[in-house]
C-alpha cells in the first residue's frame, strides 16, 4: 500500500508515493526531516519513489540534468529519477543507504525549475536570515561566506545557507524557507514568505564596511542563471525579473571579517534608514 506524503515549498505542493510495507523506515525520516513543509493540500505534481540498489552506470560528481521533451531527467550515484511536468507525475529510484540525500537533490531541482520556470522567480545561491520577520538576504558562489554568515548570527533565524527561493506574492517579492537539503537551518521558521529587507553581495575583505550598489552595479554582481539546462530558461525573462527585484530591494557589497561585526554595520544601516524616514 502507498503511503502519499505532500511537501509543500514556495506554494508549490509535491506529493510522494511510498510504499507503506516496505519503506517504513524511510517514511518516518521523511516525515521527520521535512516537517515543517508537510502539508494537506492536494498536490500539484505526483512522483513514485522506490528505494532500489539499481544505480546508474557512471559516476557523476555532480548531478546531471537533461530535458527530453516536457521530461526533466536527474541522475548522479544515488539517484535515477524523471519527471514529466505535461502529466505532472514522476517516478525517482533511490540508493537504500542513505536515501534523504538523493531525495533531496531531486526535489532542490523541482522546485528550483518550478520557481523559476513556473513563477518566473529567482534561485539565489544565499543565506537568508530572518530578523524581526523579514529577510537579510546574504548572496555569493561557494567559499563566499555564506555559512560563516550564517554562524555568526547568533539568535537569529536562518532560512537556509545555500538557496533561496524568491518570487513576488501579492505583488511583492518575497524570499521562502526550503528544507534542509545539505545545507542547515536554524530557528523557528514558518513554511511561508517573508519580505526582504535587503540583499549584500559577500566580499571577503580586511576591513568591516557596505558598499552602496546602483541597481545597475547590483545586477552585474548577482545575476545568475539557476542550474536548468540553458535552452529552457528564457534570459531576457529572468534578466527582466532580477532588475525588477533590484528596483525595489536595496543591494550592497558587504566587506566583512570572519567576525560577527558585520551585524554593527547592518543595525547602523537600519539606524540611518529609519533616521532618513523621520527626517523625510
Amino acid at each position: 500500500m502507498k503511503r502519499k506524503l505532500r511537501i509543500e515549498v514556495a506554494n508549490h505542493i509535491v506529493g510522494l508515493n511510498i510504499d507503506e510495507e516496505r519503506h517504513a523506515s524511510f517514511i518516518k525520516d521523511v516525515l521527520e526531516a521535512y516537517d515543517t513543509f508537510l502539508s494537506d493540500n492536494e498536490p500539484m505534481l505526483s512522483i513514485d519513489v522506490e528505494l532500489t540498489c539499481d544505480a546508474p552506470p557512471e559516476y557523476f560528481p555532480f548531478s546531471r540534468l537533461v530535458f527530453e521533451d516536457d521530461t526533466m531527467i536527474i541522475e548522479d550515484d544515488c539517484l535515477l529519477g524523471s519527471l514529466d511536468f505535461s502529466k505532472r507525475c514522476g517516478r525517482i529510484k533511490l540508493n537504500p543507504l542513505n536515501p534523504l540525500y538523493p531525495l533531496g537533490t531531486f526535489l532542490r531541482n523541482i522546485y528550483t525549475f518550478l520557481v523559476v520556470l513556473e513563477d518566473k522567480g529567482i534561485a539565489l545561491h544565499a543565506v537568508g536570515v530572518l530578523e524581526e520577520e523579514e529577510a537579510y538576504v546574504f548572496i555569493g558562489p561557494s567559499n563566499a561566506g555564506k555559512s560563516t554568515v550564517a554562524s555568526l548570527s547568533p539568535g537569529k533565524v536562518i532560512l537556509s545557507d545555500d538557496l533561496i527561493l524568491a518570487k513576488k506574492v501579492d505583488g511583492e517579492f518575497k524570499v521562502f524557507p526550503t528544507p534542509a537539503w545539505g545545507d542547515r537551518q536554524i530557528g523557528p521558521r514558518q513554511n511561508r514568505p517573508y519580505r526582504i529587507k535587503s540583499l549584500f553581495k559577500l566580499i571577503k575583505d580586511k576591513t568591516v564596511y557596505l558598499e552602496g550598489f546602483s541597481p545597475a552595479y547590483a545586477l552585474a554582481n548577482i545575476f545568475t542563471v539557476p542550474h536548468i539546462p540553458a535552452e529552457l530558461i528564457p534570459e531576457d525573462g529572468l534578466l527582466t525579473t532580477f532588475s525588477e527585484l533590484l528596483s525595489v530591494v536595496p543591494c550592497y557589497g558587504l566587506h566583512f571579517l570572519p567576525e560577527p561585526s558585520f551585524w554593527h554595520y547592518i543595525e547602523g544601516l537600519k539606524s540611518e534608514i529609519a533616521f532618513s524616514k523621520r527626517e523625510s
